[in-house]
């Protein structure tokens, strides 16, 4: 696999494996984020699947290095270097903590990946996954408000596109945007009940939410928002919620772009938010 010679790559497995081919093969779901951190924000609904069941293992893949974050406090002296070697470790001792089967750290940079299809992260996409063959996909949603989180999403379309891949289940999660506008014929709805380990994953990120970003709270106060807002003529399902879109319209029909599938959910909301307005 190419993402276990590129120097740029940083490769941890479960101790429970006798290699990182058998830490992959054994991932019923899979999550591939742009930035450390962005997977237990992100793909906290999978990675709760995972560490609750004794058949599942979860399997992460983090694209970039995130040497571009911002950074204060104990934090506010540290080189790019500095911050992509702390980042590492902190997205290392997340996978401990969280039991992942394997975490790939690509080590791509942001800028190789945002202005189009590059066809050496492609190749490396679509290897991880064929090695996996995961039940459930999670990764960022295309209407997300960061250009990396964007690209990520277009990338791992193209990707299970190309193989021909059908998993159960294929998501784009909210991160740098919430889902709530998307109309809930359109939206999934993910409930996530150990909100104390969400807050334990994500804390690993120090540098992050000790370096100028407050994510636990902010991840959690979301998660709170989502389940109540959710519905206003019932009490709520679940304590809390995480909201994505459905991916798996790219793959019963080939012909659908980003570009439409994205003007057709706003053009719905256009439409929904119209309809509610009275003379």
């Amino acid at each position: 696999m190419d993402c276990l010679t590129r120097h740029e790559s940083d490769i941890f497995f479960a101790k429970k494996f006798k290699s990182i081919e058998q830490a992959l093969q054994s991932g019923t779901v899979l999550g591939v984020g742009a930035h450390p951190d962005d997977l237990e924000i992100m793909a906290a609904h999978g990675i709760l699947r995972c560490h609750a069941s004794s058949t599942e293992n979860f399997v992460g893949v983090t694209c970039t290095s995130g040497s571009g974050s911002p950074r204060t406090g104990d934090y506010a002296n540290y080189s790019d270097d500095d911050m992509v070697a702390l980042r590492r470790e902190e997205q290392r001792q997340a996978a401990l903590l969280g039991d992942y089967a394997a975490m790939l750290q690509l080590g791509f940079p942001s800028a190789a990946i945002k202005t189009s299809l590059n066809p050496e992260f492609l190749t490396v996409l679509k290897q991880v996954i064929e090695e996996t063959r995961p039940q459930a996909i999670y990764t960022h949603n295309l209407f997300d408000k960061h250009k990396s989180h964007v690209s990520v999403a277009c990338h791992m379309i193209e990707a299970v596109r190309q193989l021909s891949f059908q998993p159960k289940m294929f998501v784009g999660c909210e991160v740098w945007r919430g889902l709530d506008w998307i109309g809930d014929h359109n939206k999934i709805c993910l409930s996530i009940e150990n909100t104390k380990l969400v807050d334990q994953l994500i804390s690993q990120h120090r540098s992050q939410t000790a370096g100028g970003k407050n994510y636990a709270e902010a991840t959690l106060g979301r998660m709170l928002a989502n389940a109540t807002f959710y519905d206003s003529s019932s009490v709520d399902t679940s304590s809390h919620q995480w909201y994505a879109v459905d991916y798996l319209p790219f793959l019963t029909n080939t012909d659908l772009s980003t570009s439409d599938y994205i003007s057709q959910a706003i053009d719905q909301y256009r439409q929904d938010q119209l309809q509610q307005l009275i003379d």
